[in-house]
């Protein structure tokens, strides 16, 4: 109120206008994104799993999975936050120490090990689409918007000691992008998750059973 703070309108308002400057960062983070399938897809037919494991994701055992997925899944929204959690600051701290590199490959493992599973699903006589709208989309809508976000403004961080802006200091643009990082981090990343996190626990499961229970 004495003026040296914003009000949260306005902090918010503030932390909007660096959405724009995250484009060229979540541009190189979607081809890695691209990159991540195809290499899921490549591993599957390389190594496509045996006829037993192959059961496991197809036919009567898919329904009989949904249906212990939705018995267990509501009680797990802050164990999904946590893991989230955990999942974003520790590719955040690594790629600070390696310019953005190893924060680029946590983002991309996830991602590589489901399109990875999808494929083995399309293998083993299922639909790969279905599977993946049953079990990962209703929370992706949320989730990946918010893990590119969250990678975007970390590799906007991370570059700066090999790119820094013209008009700052090295150590200056440092401080101002980790300023940055961490004012989108707990403005817009942190309520994502959470709202991810009750989606996949509520929604995701409700989805999965719908497809396959029956």
């Amino acid at each position: 109120r004495d003026g040296r703070y914003p009000s949260p309108i306005t902090w918010y308002k503030q932390t909007l206008k660096l959405l724009p400057e995250l484009k060229y960062p979540t541009i190189a983070l979607m081809f890695a994104l691209m990159g991540a399938i195809i290499m899921g897809v490549l591993m599957a037919q390389t190594y496509t799993l045996s006829p037993e494991y192959q059961a496991q994701i197809s036919g009567d055992q898919m329904a009989e999975n949904a249906q212990r997925i939705q018995g267990i899944a509501s009680s797990l929204p802050l164990p999904i936050f946590i893991q989230n959690m955990r999942v974003v600051l520790l590719q955040t701290i690594l790629g600070v120490f390696t310019f953005g590199v190893l924060g680029i490959l946590i983002f991309m493992l996830p991602w590589s090990f489901l399109s990875f599973i999808a494929a083995q699903v399309g293998l083993a006589g299922e639909d790969p689409l279905l599977f993946l709208l049953a079990t990962v989309l209703p929370h992706a809508i949320v989730e990946l918007p918010t893990l590119l976000l969250v990678a975007a403004a970390a590799l906007r961080w991370q570059v700066t000691m090999i790119s820094p802006p013209p008009d700052h200091t090295l150590s200056e643009a440092f401080l101002l992008r980790t300023a940055d990082f961490f004012r989108i981090f707990w403005g817009l990343v942190v309520p994502l998750l959470i709202v991810s996190a009750l989606v996949e626990a509520y929604v995701t499961p409700q989805v999965l059973q719908l497809v396959y229970g029956g």
